[in-house]
C-alpha cells in the first residue's frame, strides 16, 4: 500500500523503553482476507457473543411483582381502580377511560445512575376505530423528585410526565404523526426524539430498555437502538416510575416484566474452538499477535459495529469496541481499523507467550479521527501493567487519517505478556484510530507458540 509522510500533529507525552518513531498517512483500500475453516468457526462464536452488558443483565433480573402492593406508590388522575395488577401485567390505563392518566412507582428503593430497565408495554382499543383506536402513550421517568398524592398526573399528551424540572422522560408517543420515541429533561424540553410507527402495538407486546449511564441515556425498542443521547445526567432525586395517560383516544396502556438492573454483566464466554492441530508459531510475518490489523470480523464498506469482543482481544474497559472499515477515514492497513471511543473509553488486551528474557518489538499505528480535537486523542500503550508511551494527535485539520507508527522494544518477565490499548483522551464518543497491532521477537532464540 503506498504510503506519504505526514506529522498530522502527533505528540509523544512519555515513554518507559527506547521508541522509534515513523510518520505516515495511510489510504486504506479494502481487501478481501481469506480465512482458514477454523478461524471463521472462531469468528462465528465471537460475533454470537455480542450482548450488551446491560441486556445480559436484566435477563438475569427478575421481573419485578406488581402484585406486591408495598413495592409500589400508586397515582392517578381521573382514573378510579388504575393502575391495577392483573395477573402477570400491570394496567396503567384501560380501555375506554378518556382524559385518564395513571402511574407507578417504585417505593423505598432510589435508582441513580448507571442503572437500567427493561419492560413489556401493549397498547389497544378492541372498540375503536381509526385514530381512536389508539391513546396518548406511556413513559419511563427516572432521576425524578418523589410524588405525593397531591400531584396531579397531566393527562393526554403529558403522558403523566409532571414538568416540574427534575430527571428525565423517556416518552413512547402513541397518538397522530409523531408516534415513536422522545427523551425529554424534567421541564418537557426534547433532548432526542426518532419516529417508529411501531410503537403502537395494537395487542402486540413490545419490549422498551433504557440504559442510564453518567455520561449518556440509551433507548431500545426490541432490541434496536433508537436513541443515543450524550450529555451529564442529573443525579439529584432517585425516583423511578412508569405512567401512561389518554386524552380523546382512549386505548389500554399496560406493561409486563418489569426489570431492573444496578451493573452491568457480561455473559459468559462462548467455549473455545474444538482441539485440533497446534497453531504454527507465529502468523507468516512473525507476528505474535492474533487480529493485529483488526480485519476480523469483515464489515462492509463505509460501515460499522459496536462490538462486545474482538477475535483475539479482550475488552478490559469501555461499554464496547468499534470497529469501522472506512467510515470517518481510512485504515492503515487492510480495510479496517479500531476506534477507541467508540462509545466511551475503551482499553484493549491480548496475552500472548513469551519467552523470558527474550525481547520483542510491538509496533502498531495510531491516528486521530478526522475532525476531532487533540484531546479527544489520547493513547496508552502498556506492556504487562506498565505504561510504555502516551500518545496524542488532532484531527482538526485532517480530511482522512494521518497514521503514525510508533516502534517499541520491550524484554519479556515471564512465559505470558500483556499488550494493552487504553485510551486516554476525552470520553466524547469519537477519537483515538488505532491499526496494524504486531508483536515480533528480535533477540532470545526462538520464540514461543502463540
Amino acid at each position: 500500500m503506498h504510503r506519504k509522510g505526514s506529522h498530522g500533529g502527533l505528540r509523544l507525552l512519555g515513554t518507559a523503553v527506547v521508541l522509534v518513531a515513523t510518520l505516515v498517512t495511510g489510504e486504506g483500500q479494502a481487501q478481501e482476507q481469506e480465512l482458514r475453516p477454523r478461524q471463521e468457526q472462531e469468528r462465528g462464536r465471537e460475533q454470537e457473543w455480542q450482548q450488551s452488558p446491560w441486556a445480559y443483565a436484566l435477563s438475569e433480573s427478575p421481573p419485578l411483582r406488581f402484585n406486591e402492593s408495598s413495592r409500589f406508590n400508586v397515582l392517578a388522575t381521573r382514573n378510579p381502580g388504575y393502575p391495577r395488577a392483573e395477573g402477570e401485567r400491570m394496567v396503567l390505563v384501560p380501555e375506554n377511560r378518556s382524559g385518564a392518566a395513571g402511574a407507578i412507582f417504585l417505593n423505598n428503593q432510589p435508582v441513580q445512575a448507571p442503572f437500567a430497565v427493561q419492560f413489556d408495554f401493549n397498547t389497544y382499543n378492541r372498540k375503536g376505530g381509526g385514530p381512536w383506536d389508539t391513546g396518548d402513550g406511556l413513559v419511563l421517568m427516572f432521576g425524578r423528585r418523589p410524588l405525593s398524592r397531591r400531584d396531579v398526573l397531566p393527562t393526554g399528551s403529558g403522558r403523566a410526565f409532571v414538568t416540574d424540572g427534575s430527571g428525565y422522560g423517556v416518552h413512547v408517543t402513541l397518538y397522530g404523526e409523531e408516534r415513536g420515541l422522545l427523551l425529554t429533561d424534567g421541564t418537557g424540553r426534547a433532548l432526542a426524539s426518532r419516529r417508529n410507527p411501531a410503537v403502537y402495538t395494537h395487542e402486540r407486546w413490545a419490549t422498551l430498555r433504557v440504559e442510564v449511564e453518567r455520561d449518556g441515556i440509551r433507548v431500545y425498542l426490541d432490541g434496536a437502538l433508537q436513541i443515543d443521547w450524550r450529555g451529564q445526567v442529573n443525579s439529584s432525586f432517585t425516583g423511578l416510575g412508569i405512567g401512561a395517560a389518554t386524552g380523546d383516544a382512549n386505548a389500554l396502556h399496560a406493561i409486563r416484566d418489569l426489570r431492573l438492573a444496578l451493573q452491568p454483566r457480561s455473559p459468559p464466554r462462548p467455549p473455545g474452538p474444538p482441539p485440533g492441530p497446534p497453531p504454527p508459531d507465529s502468523s507468516p510475518d512473525g507476528n505474535l499477535l492474533f487480529n493485529g490489523d483488526f480485519e476480523q470480523p469483515s464489515l462492509r464498506r463505509g460501515s460499522f459495529q459496536s462490538l462486545g469482543e474482538l477475535p483475539g482481544w479482550r475488552r478490559a474497559a469501555g461499554r464496547t469496541i468499534e470497529l469501522q472499515n472506512n467510515v470517518a477515514g481510512s485504515a492503515a492497513q487492510g480495510a479496517q481499523l479500531v476506534e477507541l471511543d467508540g462509545q466511551d473509553n475503551t482499553t484493549l488486551q491480548q496475552d500472548v507467550s513469551t519467552r523470558p528474557g527474550a525481547e520483542y518489538e510491538l509496533r502498531l499505528a495510531f491516528s486521530a479521527r478526522p475532525g476531532t480535537d487533540a484531546r479527544d486523542n489520547g493513547l496508552e500503550v502498556l506492556w504487562n501493567g506498565e505504561v510504555l508511551t502516551r500518545l496524542e494527535a488532532s484531527g482538526q485539520k485532517l480530511s482522512d487519517t494521518s497514521w503514525t507508527y510508533v516502534v517499541l522494544r520491550v524484554r519479556a518477565d515471564g512465559p505470558s505478556s500483556r499488550v494493552e490499548l487504553r485510551d486516554v483522551g476525552r470520553s466524547t464518543g469519537s477519537g483515538t484510530y488505532v491499526d496494524d497491532v504486531s508483536l515480533r521477537q528480535v533477540s532470545g532464540g526462538r520464540g514461543p507458540r502463540r
